[in-house]
């Protein structure tokens, strides 16, 4: 009958800065009834310990990366989207504006037909025009308020109706 017994080689067992064995050379020594030993230097690995291969980590951390530079693009542009935003509602309160101050102007021809919006808002200016409707006693209104940004014109229009006098 032979029997096999697993004994390790000196110094073949690899440690590297305190990490585990990852390889081993064990020697084999098969020995018979009579006591006499075959020593075979076959190479066995051990079985697997359950921790990430190098190759593992780096496919993750790949992925990881590409992640966050495609987050880090959305939300710049969602910095971009809040601003335009940002600019549309401004421009949209202050038309409202003009055409409240229209509303209530005494003297409507004396009114500018355009301008600016003054020390608070001096990137915005506004442009009003009137137009017969069609119907009497009955003109439109249009009133333009516009902005640069990044090189191109931006703007918001209202058109409402209101009601002239006859004289």
């Amino acid at each position: 009958m032979v029997t096999f017994s697993k004994r390790p080689l000196q110094g073949t067992a690899t440690r590297l800065s305190g990490y585990r064995v990852l390889w081993e050379r064990v020697m084999f020594r098969a020995s018979r009834p009579t006591g006499a030993g075959i020593d075979c230097g076959a190479v066995v690995s051990p079985p697997p310990a359950g921790g990430f291969t190098l190759i593992e980590i780096m496919v993750s951390l790949a992925i990881l990366g590409a992640s966050f530079i495609v987050l880090l693009g959305l939300r710049n542009r969602d910095i971009a989207i809040a601003s335009e935003a940002n600019h549309i509602v401004t421009g949209t309160l202050l038309a409202r504006q003009k055409v409240a101050d229209f509303a209530i102007a005494k003297d409507r021809s004396a009114l500018a037909k355009k301008g600016d919006f003054g020390k608070e808002y001096p990137s915005y200016q506004w442009e009003m025009s009137a137009e017969k409707s069609g119907l009497p006693q009955l003109d439109i209104l249009l009133v333009t308020a516009h902005w640069m940004e990044q090189d191109r014109r931006e703007e918001v229009s209202i058109s409402t109706y209101f009601i002239t006098e006859e004289k």
